[in-house]
């Protein structure tokens, strides 16, 4: 009797602590962008992750539910340079592997601005996002600490804030290693 409660309070506390709120910071690569742009990478890009993720399983899995927030520089063939921001709401599904690694899915709405840092006009506009992930969860006691690497593509279709007129069809591509703690 006293293995089944054992066992009964080690499954329920390890349930508990893949529940609840995370927040998460990364570092990318550039945002390797392709289409009509002609905007390039330049340098690294940042991630914050702000998620909470539901004790409910869905089929083999869990979801979750992030708000991300992405920076990262562009250059043109010109070699005017522009800084990129992007803010997210997204959905995630949690698969489990198994030694504590999961694959996970996003799929969500962004809106993105990209402003010159010389002249010229900024850009905003809203599209998705989509991506894959793998994670590894190490449960310590009350929280979880975990490493992440993912691959997201963002595409926003944007209008030139100063005069309104259709702008840039942006597509960038980032990969993202980073850490998330969650409580």
């Amino acid at each position: 009797m006293r293995t089944v409660l054992v066992a009964a309070s080690l499954a329920a506390s390890a349930t508990t602590a893949s529940a609840g709120g995370y927040i998460g910071l990364g570092i990318g690569t550039g945002a390797a962008s392709s289409g009509e742009t002609g905007l390039d990478a330049d340098g690294r890009s940042g991630h914050l992750v702000l998620g909470y993720r539901f004790n409910p399983k869905v089929g083999p899995g869990t979801i979750a539910v992030e708000g991300l927030v992405s920076r990262y520089d562009m250059v043109r063939s010109d070699l005017h340079q522009y800084t990129g921001t992007t803010l997210a709401l997204a959905g995630r599904y949690n698969f489990p592997l198994g030694n504590n690694f999961e694959l996970y899915g996003r799929l969500g709405i962004q809106h993105t601005r990209v402003e010159p840092k010389v002249y010229t006009e900024p850009y905003s506009g809203t599209g998705f996002l989509i991506g894959p992930g793998v994670e590894y969860r190490i449960p310590l006691g009350s929280v979880v600490l975990a490493f992440f690497i993912d691959y997201t593509i963002q595409y926003a279709s944007t209008k030139d804030e100063t005069v309104g007129v259709d702008g840039l069809d942006l597509l960038t591509r980032m990969w993202t290693l980073g850490a998330t703690i969650g409580f």
